[in-house]
Parts: structure tokens; C-alpha cells; sequence
């Protein structure tokens, strides 16, 4: 599948879900074409950096690539 041609699916099953920014919508939808085995997303502070991480996380638990997420923050 070319990566032109994926998009990016809306979360399935949540309704109180909020839509993706644009950016965050190019970014997942490069990150899911290309399964790459890091991602690195550089944005200001607010743009939805941890939105954009946990949709990720959200989309790897849900098509079983992943069986669990550990999520780290800094103190």
C-alpha cells in the first residue's frame, strides 16, 4: 500500500474521542504506513504531542501489535 493512499482511521468506538489536528492527522497516518520502530513528534507546548502519542498507543493495543504501553513522565 503506498503511503499516499493510507489514511489514517478515526478512533472506532469512542464517541468522546476529539478529531486529530491536521498535524497530528499526517503524522499518524505516516507513522502507520511506514511501522517505523521509533517516531520521533517535535511540536510546541499544547499542539498534542500526548494526544497524538496515545491515539498511537491506542491503534498498536487495538490491532495487537503491542500487548501493553508503559507511559514515562518527568517529574
Amino acid at each position: 500500500m503506498s503511503q499516499d493512499a493510507f489514511v489514517a482511521p478515526e478512533p472506532a468506538h469512542d464517541a468522546t474521542a476529539r478529531p486529530l489536528r491536521a498535524w497530528q492527522r499526517r503524522a499518524l497516518t505516516k507513522y502507520l504506513a511506514t511501522n517505523p520502530r521509533d517516531f520521533l513528534a517535535v511540536a510546541t507546548p499544547g499542539a498534542g504531542k500526548t494526544v497524538f502519542g496515545l491515539r498511537i498507543a491506542g491503534e498498536l493495543l487495538s490491532d495487537r501489535t503491542v500487548d501493553a504501553v508503559t507511559i514515562v513522565t518527568p517529574t
